[in-house]
């Protein structure tokens, strides 16, 4: 849970107006999702190419945006089923879509990856 915050943390710095917010809450999806999953190389990877589309664009900061965003896909996240193990399913999806996959270059992960004791 700790790398959940410290990726999210980071990524609050990357995020701007509400078009800047569409650009970046794919990065901030795999981030979540790799940090929610324990797979921490991978949420670097998706910070370091946040960092590199953001400066590229030259984006602005908006920390409450950020918070907002993150709190905005946690609640949405949380509302694909009451169990851990539906949310865990949902939280699997997003890590291993095609769009988070070009991002965090890792292998495509299963249920049966995932420490559900955390």
């Amino acid at each position: 849970m700790k790398h959940t915050f410290l990726a999210c943390g980071a990524l609050l710095v990357l995020c701007g107006c509400s078009n800047e917010q569409k650009e970046m809450r794919p990065f901030m999806e795999c981030s979540i999702a790799a940090s929610v999953l324990n797979q921490s190389e991978a949420a670097r990877t998706v910070l370091g190419k946040a960092w590199e589309f953001r400066a590229g664009r030259n984006m602005s900061f908006s920390t409450e945006q950020g918070i907002e965003m993150h709190n905005e896909i946690r609640e949405e996240w949380l509302k694909h089923g009451k169990s851990k193990q539906e949310q865990i399913t949902h939280v699997l999806t997003v890590f291993n879509s095609p769009q988070c996959v070009a991002l965090h270059q890792s292998q495509n992960l299963t249920l049966s990856d995932i420490d559900m004791s955390k």
